[in-house]
């Protein structure tokens, strides 16, 4: 167990949580007791070991929610399509080390269809930004950013890239239904 005054942690968690929500918003019940679950185990202070179960039961959940939501959206999720992916998967590490937790989000069918290739690596390195500085010279569009992550929401980035074509495709939807 760890030792000590908890009064900083909890303080932490509070101001954390401030930060996500706007000032008016009131917690639903069930969040105000998960929210009372979490400062319960601050005040204990748990072994480090219980702690990472809890936080890789909420990342579980969380990676569940952002599948869900991907889907609701339209999107079907499959495996890269290595004729079609903007690099090969399993090619040399030192050319697409960002190519971890790798899935394609397609939507749409026949020629409306457009595929969006996903990867969710820990991180992103200098040799992962010139492959993709290289894709986006191509034509590709590329977006890292912190989005609807499936693998290990908060742990990893999120890697989107699509070919040009598909984002003249995704455009195009946009405009049609605004």
């Amino acid at each position: 167990m760890r030792n000590g005054n908890h009064t900083g942690e909890k303080d932490a968690f509070r101001y954390a949580l401030r930060s996500f929500f706007s000032r008016k918003h009131v917690l639903s019940e069930r969040a105000e007791k998960v929210s009372a679950i979490y400062e319960e185990i601050i005040e204990a202070g748990d072994p480090d070991d219980e702690a990472e179960e809890i936080s890789l039961i909420v990342a579980g959940y969380t990676a569940a929610r952002n599948r869900r939501i991907i889907e609701e959206r339209g999107g079907k999720i499959t495996r890269w399509d290595k004729r079609n992916a903007p690099v090969d998967p399993y090619g040399p590490r030192e050319t697409c080390r960002f190519v971890d937790h790798e899935y394609r989000i397609r939507t749409g069918k026949g020629e409306d269809a457009h595929n969006l290739y996903v990867s969710e690596p820990y991180q992103v390195g200098s040799a992962d930004v010139k492959t993709l500085a290289r894709l986006v010279d191509e034509g590709h569009s590329v977006t890292i950013s912190a989005g609807l992550c499936k693998h290990f929401p908060g742990s990893v980035v999120r890697v989107d890239i699509e070919s040009a074509e598909d984002a003249d495709k995704r455009a195009a939807r946009s405009r049609d239904t605004a």
